[in-house]
This record gives C-alpha cells, sequence and structure tokens, in this order.
C-alpha cells in the first residue's frame, strides 16, 4: 500500500459525524507517515498504519478497530448504542442524527448509526412521516424492523448499507432496495441471522468476512448480484 508523509493530522469526528480513516482496498494496508503527534477522536480505522519512525505516536479515542489496524491506540473504544427510528428530522435521511433517538419515546438525542449500533424500527418510529431513505452510504452493527411497525412504513435503499451483526426485516414493512446490502461481519465467530422477510429486492447483495457466518431465515429475491466473498 501506499505511504503519505504529513507534518501534522488532526481528525476530530463527532458522535453525530464519525470519520471512517481506511485503505481503498480491503486488507492492504495505507501508512501514514507523521512528524508530530497524532490524535483523532471517533474514527473508525481499518486497513491503516501509524508508522512512528519519526516518534509520532498515533492515538484515537472515542474509536474503534474495523481489523488491519496496526500502530494506532484506540483510546477506549465507542461503546456499542441501540438507536431507534423516531424521524423528528427535516428529511428522512438514515444519515440525519435528528432521525434517532437513543430512547424509543425519541426523548434523547441519538447519532448517526456506527458499524458498533444496533438500530430498531418500532411501532413509534412512523408518528409522522412513513419512510426512510438511505441515499448516501450508511452503517450500523444489526437491524430490526419489529412487527409492529405501522404497515405503511417503507425503507428506500439507494446507496450502500453496511452491517455487521444480523438483519431482521418484518413482512409488514415495505422496501425498495436498489443499492447494496453489504454483510461484513464484525469478527464475532456465532451465527449471524438474516431474514429478508420474502423482500423482493433489485440491488446486490455481499456477504463478505473473515471466519463469518449467516443463515438466512427467508428467501433471498434480488435481480442484483449476489456475492459470497471468502
Amino acid at each position: 500500500g501506499k505511504t503519505y508523509e504529513m507534518d501534522y493530522l488532526l481528525a476530530e469526528g463527532s458522535c453525530f459525524a464519525p470519520i471512517s480513516l481506511h485503505s481503498t482496498k480491503d486488507t492492504k494496508q495505507t501508512t501514514i507517515l507523521a512528524a508530530n503527534n497524532v490524535t483523532g477522536n471517533f474514527l473508525e480505522l481499518k486497513d491503516i498504519n501509524g508508522d512512528g519512525s519519526k516518534g509520532a505516536n498515533y492515538t484515537a479515542a472515542n474509536s474503534f478497530d474495523l481489523g488491519d489496524v496496526t500502530g494506532w491506540i484506540t483510546d477506549g473504544a465507542i461503546a456499542p448504542i441501540a438507536l431507534y427510528w423516531v424521524g423528528k428530522g427535516t428529511d428522512d435521511s438514515w444519515n440525519n442524527h435528528e432521525n434517532w433517538s437513543r430512547t424509543q419515546d425519541g426523548s434523547e438525542e441519538g447519532c448517526v448509526p456506527t458499524l458498533n449500533d444496533d438500530v430498531f424500527f418500532t411501532a413509534n418510529s412512523f408518528l409522522g412521516s412513513k419512510l426512510v431513505e438511505l441515499s448516501s452510504a450508511g452503517k450500523c452493527h444489526s437491524m430490526t424492523w419489529n412487527d409492529d411497525v405501522d404497515p405503511g412504513a417503507s425503507f428506500t435503499v439507494d446507496a450502500t448499507l453496511q452491517i455487521g451483526g444480523f438483519m431482521d426485516l418484518t413482512e409488514t414493512m415495505s422496501l425498495s432496495m436498489r443499492g447494496v446490502f453489504d454483510f461484513v461481519g464484525d469478527g464475532l465467530a456465532c451465527d449471524k441471522f438474516v431474514d429478508f422477510a420474502n423482500k423482493s429486492m433489485n440491488g446486490d447483495v455481499i456477504f463478505n468476512g473473515d471466519a463469518q457466518s449467516w443463515v438466512w431465515n427467508s428467501s433471498l429475491i434480488t435481480s442484483g448480484d449476489l456475492y459470497l466473498e471468502s
């Protein structure tokens, strides 16, 4: 992989907008060679090396390692959060933190989901708009649509949604999927159950993760491509 030399690097993400720092090619590391200490906050690190040969330390607070990360100190991994869709934002975007809450009743402000966070769609999710839109890349650990969601609820996927754990859709919701469901795994050896609720899709589905196991609980129906990567 390539090496990028620099004097300084400060990467300050937030709960609302974490920063992804990774190589453009899976399993092929990119190296950062800095002359001074590098600090980051709310980072998602993957396939990245911090070269300390010039004396620099590489520290990421409130961050987590998504694999193949060397030379970095992750000072306190991001604690997993249960996030509930409440749809209180000015739009219906998955990536608008105002649409998420840490509580089912929407009383506590939420964050944009990361690969560490479990997301839930419940009977309280669609008291206003009935739509969830993924128009740019999104992430979550696991995704659950409860059976009691509003039958008018609709999930439109026109971009890539990375999923680290399981996915449980429900027959009562509608799905328009022209993007990508990318099951990347979470490094744990347990089976991850995936229920497509027999929905017909038009996008791609990817299962990609070392030593990961997924179990389908329903039919996978798509006019797109299916990738089973080892």
